[in-house]
């Protein structure tokens, strides 16, 4: 009633073949499921189909004012097909031949219930077989439906629009992206250029719609800093030549926040769209994934993660710190005048303080790690008073107290976000786990004081996150090597070992849509096993047991050291990972 009378048509979307994960992982829906996978629906289950008739008939009743339902159907090339019945039907008709099963069914099922359906196209899969199904396969599918086209990188050109008409569609629209999903703060560059592209391409070509897409307000990303890329993308919607950035900055200040003021074009530039310039020691910050994953890492992680694995951050974590000093004037700057929609104000406050506590996290475990390892391992003829070792100590303690105010801090003010703006409670959650985290090291490390002058009684650095030693990539997977089945896969680490040793090699997940599984890890010389460390690890989504331990007794010159490991991935194939091998 709300968005009718404002001449608003709200069009629902259900996941009717991939992404379906929130309704195929429940247990009654587990005969529903592609060989087994709560991801893709079983294209020749009987019930899938009365399962999903019932949803768009409740869909239709429940939105009575549109015209459409969109059904998804993207993504779900890596879980297709894979089933005993719909094996048998790829064997008789081919892979395309089971995609325009499932979708002319969906176009059937939401014809019957008086709507027109609209759909992601297919993008890449894993096979030539498996990539731009929609396109390859078009002939065998049914037009009277709408492909909702999706380009977000924002390319020079969109021919697929052509494409899509010439075969013979009902319609094409078109559908960029704000670029905020699982980040920090959204790429606004390619944001900007996608949408204003995207939008005329299609305006030229006389396409009937267009959508902007935004999702996953998780990793720090918040729904309210999305807001100036989704308003630009009303005004391209509505004037596809659009108009300059400038122009359009203007127009923004003056609309969302009721500000008019000289010079305001440049500081909505700097402060909402740009906040990292784009040349300069900073400028590797533009990376917003990066800081979302530094903002996530707890303490006992950080040495690990951002100082031994990645040196140029631990090298260049600094520069960032003045960028989002002046970043904060500037918002303090733009508070001033505004009039309407202050919670932009407060969500962008919010990102900087985050991207400030991700970068300090860094500094202040550098300098703690530095510190403690004077203690612990003092040089030989040492002769630092117990005084000075007690003023190290606490100088570890101030340092970590703190970064642990700050994490307490936006931990706190993210619960703000979390119980009145839509945003992830699982962010707020590992924030608060830091800062958790963090107090019990320093009660830990406040225990210390009457020993600090015995290294032997001293606990070793690991124990607060003040890892030694030094990491070596030793090898990757991808979804070309992997296999559901299991494989064994070898990674020569020759040129790392140059000594006897513990060892410890890790398995870390990159990315893709599935995990693996490891069983065992061992070391081997001259392809003999020397050191073997068997048990079950999961490097994915939430990761455990990733670390396997080798010891090299004896190092022999010129012999040849490998790593080898028997892992296997689950559901799917689509998993990208790095091997690390920790030297002592």
């Amino acid at each position: 009633t709300y968005a009718r009378q404002y001449h608003v048509q709200l069009i629902p979307q259900f996941e009717a073949l991939g992404h379906a994960g929130a309704v195929l992982s429940h247990p009654e829906m587990e005969d529903l499921r592609e060989a087994g996978g709560a991801w893709v629906f079983c294209t020749c289950e009987p019930r899938t189909w009365e399962f999903l008739d019932d949803v768009f008939g409740e869909l239709a009743e429940v939105f009575p004012d549109s015209d459409f339902i969109h059904v998804g159907a993207d993504e779900f090339e890596f879980g297709f097909g894979k089933c005993e019945k719909c094996r048998a039907v790829v064997a008789d008709r081919g892979i395309g031949g089971l995609y325009a099963d499932h979708m002319n069914k969906l176009n059937q099922l939401v014809k019957k219930h008086g709507k027109t359906m609209m759909f992601w196209p297919s993008h890449h899969g894993p096979t030539p077989e498996l990539t731009n199904m929609t396109i390859q396969y078009a002939d065998m599918l049914e037009k009277d439906c709408i492909p909702t086209e999706w380009i977000y990188h924002g390319p020079a050109s969109y021919p697929t629009i052509k494409v899509y008409q010439d075969l013979g569609f009902k319609d094409v629209h078109c559908c960029p992206a704000v670029e905020s999903y699982s980040r920090l703060w959204a790429d606004y560059r390619t944001t900007f250029r996608g949408i204003r592209g995207f939008y005329r391409a299609g305006a030229e070509r006389d396409c009937g719609g267009a959508y902007c897409t935004t999702w996953e307000f998780m990793h720090g990303a918040l729904i309210e800093n999305s807001m100036y890329g989704l308003t630009y993308a009303a005004d391209c919607s509505w004037n596809p030549q659009s108009t300059s950035r400038s122009e359009y900055n203007r127009r923004f200040a003056d609309v969302w926040f009721g500000v008019r003021q000289d010079g305001i074009e440049d500081l909505i530039a700097t402060t909402i769209s740009d906040p990292v310039p784009a040349k300069g020691p900073a400028a590797m910050w533009r990376d917003y994934r990066m800081l979302a994953k530094m903002m996530e890492t707890m303490p006992r992680d950080v040495m690990r993660k951002w100082v031994l694995k990645e040196p140029r951050v631990a090298a260049n974590v600094g520069a960032l710190l003045p960028v989002i000093d002046d970043a904060t004037q500037r918002v303090d700057e733009l508070a001033q005048g505004v009039q309407r929609n202050d919670l932009t104000i407060r969500s962008t406050r919010l990102s900087y303080e985050l991207m400030r506590y991700s970068v300090r996290k860094v500094i202040a475990y550098q300098e703690a790690a530095t510190l403690y390892d004077q203690l612990k391992i003092p040089p030989a003829g040492d002769q630092t008073t117990v005084a000075e070792k007690q003023a190290k100590l606490n100088q570890i303690i101030a340092g970590l107290t703190g970064l642990q105010r700050e994490a307490q801090a936006v931990a706190t003010e993210y619960g703000h976000f979390v119980e009145n703006c839509g945003a992830y409670k699982g962010d707020q959650q590992r924030l608060q786990a830091q800062a958790d985290q963090l107090g019990g090291y320093i009660a830990g490390l406040g225990e210390l004081a009457d020993v600090v002058d015995d290294p032997e009684k001293l606990p070793p650095g690991i124990d607060f996150g003040f890892i030694a030693g030094s990491y070596a990539q030793a090898g990757q997977w991808s979804s070309d090597t992997v296999t559901e089945d299991g494989v064994t896969v070898t990674f020569d680490v020759t040129a790392h070992i140059k000594a006897a040793g513990n060892y410890r090699v890790e398995w870390e997940y990159d990315r893709g849509a599935h995990g693996l599984a490891i069983r065992k890890t061992r070391l081997l010389c001259n392809g003999e096993v020397v050191s073997e460390d068997a048990h079950n690890g999961w490097a994915g989504s939430g990761s455990s047991g990733t670390l396997y331990s080798l010891r090299l007794d004896e190092y022999q010159a010129g012999a040849k050291y490998e790593i080898v490991g028997d892992i296997e991935s689950r559901g799917g194939v689509e998993s990208w990972g790095t091997v690390w091998l920790i030297k002592p």
